[in-house]
């Protein structure tokens, strides 16, 4: 019984009770014939631990890579074959990554496809190297990184710059990156990533808006909290529709006037003092200024699609400069500085906040209890 026990054989072997035609025949006999999958995994360890370098055991190795229905054991057996036979894996290796449903344990670190990426770089085998691209991913600090479903998530790993990962300019079919929570103070390294269409660089240190010019097809992108000062390099990104530059330190709307398909901006948490430059923005349909430095409504004129609307926690003193967006159904004026409640001519306006401003409590009431169109007044001081 302690030979079912693959490192007692193993001991057994070491001790010299048992040779290595009989070691060899007790671990494959437990891998071929038992249905315990530690038991089996830890055979094939021991096995490749010894190092075989014979014509049997790489046979073996292959055959178990190719035939069994385990995809651990698959896997245990790819790495081995990687470990003892760089100079004959190829094939074998080649026929696995293209056939091997690896998405199965890949939450498995040590046997995952991206352990078994990185025994493929360590062998620093030009041949075996070339098998990398079969499989889409970077490398950053020594780690592997996949690339599913054309999406790659690099968020939260203290990179400091885009350049440090590897592999990335290879990414030609990428369509989505996320590289948020990181580090990052320039935006270069990108040029290859035609097809990119979300761009997430939120929380870093970004200061200037630049390297996107080739990303034609950029839909989406996030630049929240960041240290940009200006809006600027989005003029060749004619596609974008949605742009997040919340928490950063924009003085003035500007350099959007080529971004004519955006329907989402976010300009909220800024120092931004006026409202302008946002006339060619007439498919535009919410648009967040919340947290600035504005004292008046103005420059919406053109934004006649516009339909959700927020400047609260502003200096504005007048509800006023609204009367073309006829779609706009949310209106948040709360906290500013408006003394004089108006009825804007807004026929589709339901949502309506003016709570925290410096209107008689009894005005707020009266215009409440004579206008009941609006499905939310909110004006609580």
């Amino acid at each position: 019984m302690s030979r079912l026990a693959p490192r007692q054989i193993y001991n057994d072997f070491l001790e010299g009770k048992i040779d290595k035609p009989s070691l060899i025949y007790y671990l494959i006999s437990l891998i071929d014939k038992s249905n315990d999958e530690p038991l089996r995994i830890d055979a094939i360890k021991f096995l490749s631990k010894l190092g075989f370098k014979s014509d049997f055991y790489f046979k073996y190795m292959e055959n178990l890579l190719i035939s069994d229905d385990n995809n651990v054991i698959k896997a245990y057996a790819t790495k081995s074959l990687i470990k003892n036979f760089p100079n004959r894996a190829f094939k074998p290796i080649h026929w696995a990554l293209e056939n091997v449903e690896w998405e199965s344990i890949n939450n498995q670190k040590k046997i995952g496809i991206d352990s078994i990426l990185k025994d493929l770089r360590n062998t620093n085998h030009p041949k075996l190297n070339t098998l990398l691209d079969l499989k889409e991913h970077v490398v950053f600090n020594d780690e592997i990184f996949l690339v599913n479903n054309k999406i790659l998530k690099l968020n939260n790993l203290g990179i400091t710059h885009i350049n440090q990962i590897e592999r990335l300019e290879k990414l030609t079919n990428l369509k989505e990156l996320y590289l948020s929570g990181n580090t990052i103070r320039e935006i270069i390294g990108l040029e290859n990533l035609t097809k990119l269409k979300i761009l997430d660089l939120s929380h870093n240190k970004i200061k200037k808006i630049q390297g996107l010019d080739t990303l034609l097809d950029l839909n989406q992108l996030y630049l929240n909290y960041n240290e940009i000062n200006h809006i600027n390099g989005l003029d060749k990104i004619i596609n974008l529709t949605y742009l997040n530059l919340d928490y950063n330190k924009i003085l003035d709307i500007d350099g959007l006037n080529h971004n004519e398909r955006l329907r989402t901006l976010y300009l909220s948490h800024n120092s931004i003092f006026e409202i302008k430059n946002l006339m060619t923005l007439t498919n535009l349909f919410f648009l967040a200024l919340n947290h600035n430095k504005i004292k008046e409504i103005k420059g919406l004129y053109n934004l006649i699609n516009l339909t959700i609307l927020r400047l609260t926690y502003n200096e504005i003193t007048e509800i006023k400069g609204l009367d073309n967006l006829k779609k706009l159904t949310t209106l948040n004026l709360a906290h500013n500085k408006i003394k004089n409640i108006t009825e804007p001519d807004l026929p589709f306006l339901y949502f309506f906040n003016l709570a925290h401003n410096q209107i008689p409590e009894q005005n707020l009431i009266h215009f409440y209890k004579t206008h009941n169109i609006f499905t939310y007044f909110l004006f609580s001081r």
